[in-house]
């Protein structure tokens, strides 16, 4: 049920996702096929998205409707890339080319085995 939802976890979840694949409102509400201020109130206010906007905001952003919604615990993999610092690296990553994709997974790798770990 839409009452159920945290409506202020969802306006951060879809934040996260739109930083994510560094889009405007703009920009995504052209994508999408409404105007920009309907994505503004999503974000600013209590306003929850009609069902048929909630999945085109999923599709568009690459992110399953119910991690919009809080509603699915996932794998490890999809929790941590919830993070918007986290998903933003993921999103440059794979848009590099195979060649350098390669190169960062060389990288992370050798800072794995040299015992260098990060806090963040």
């Amino acid at each position: 049920m839409m009452t159920d939802i945290d409506r202020q976890e969802f306006r951060k979840r879809l934040k996260a996702a739109i930083d994510a694949k560094n889009l405007s409102q703009g920009e995504l509400a052209k994508r999408i096929g409404v105007v920009q201020s309907a994505i503004s109130q999503v974000l600013n206010t209590n306003r929850l998205p009609r069902v048929e906007i909630l999945v085109k905001l999923a599709d568009e952003l690459d992110v399953g409707i119910d991690d919009l919604l809080g509603r699915q615990a996932g794998s490890q993999f999809e929790m941590v890339c919830r993070s918007p610092k986290v998903a933003g690296l993921v999103s440059k990553f794979v848009s590099l080319n195979l060649e350098d994709q390669d190169r960062v997974v060389k990288i992370i790798n050798a800072l794995s085995s040299d015992g260098i770990s990060s806090t963040t």
